[in-house]
């Protein structure tokens, strides 16, 4: 039986301690009609144990809606950020995600790059002032070739990375693709043909 029917969660600055972040995990977990939740600004979020709360909450798949989750400026370490990317891997409703202001750097943009190969539902990835380097940006836009969501939005201010070349990028791996899938039916034809 859900707790409660809210469709927005907006948390943001309200020095959230680890007894109400554990108060709030278990009410989320009831609570399928939340579509957005932000946590933006609360360090307790970020700590090993926050995190693990939210990542359990999100893994647990009861969160059957939610399509935007903001916590940007919780202090997120690449740790954090690891096990809030595995926690999303399988989820097929998040469409949006800010991370900004958290300073997990190139460490914590492999694990995002990990996440951007696997899901294939998010469409706008924040991550300002997060300390990642131009080069690591650049292994974050790579890691789209594998994603079939076609982010829109890729933000970084560090690199301003266009979500043009993004998706100009996806689209010419997804034409390679599809010709070397046609050159070998070409192939399987032309054998056929010969009687092989």
């Amino acid at each position: 039986v859900p707790l409660l029917k809210l469709q927005s969660l907006c948390l943001l600055d309200t020095r959230l301690t680890l007894d109400g972040l554990r108060f709030l995990a278990d009410s989320l977990e009831r609570t399928p009609s939340l579509t957005q939740i932000n946590l933006s600004i609360n360090r307790t979020v970020g700590t090993p144990e926050g995190i693990g709360l939210l990542a359990d909450v999100l893994e647990s798949g009861k969160l059957v809606n939610l399509a935007s989750l903001s916590v940007s400026s919780c202090s997120l370490d690449p740790d954090g950020v690891d096990e809030l990317a595995k926690s999303l891997v399988d989820n097929q409703t998040l469409t949006s995600l800010n991370l900004s202001g958290n300073r997990f750097g190139d460490e914590g943009a492999i694990h995002l790059r990990y996440l951007l190969e696997r899901n294939q539902t998010i469409k706008e990835l924040s991550f300002n002032g997060c300390d990642v380097t131009k080069r690591r940006q650049k292994t974050l836009q790579d890691g789209l070739k594998y994603n079939n969501s076609l982010l829109k939005s890729l933000f970084s201010k560090e690199t301003s990375l266009s979500i043009f070349n993004a998706v100009e990028m996806t689209q010419t791996f997804s034409k390679e693709l599809g010709n070397a899938v046609s050159d070998v039916a070409n192939e399987g034809v032309e054998l056929a043909r010969r009687g092989r």
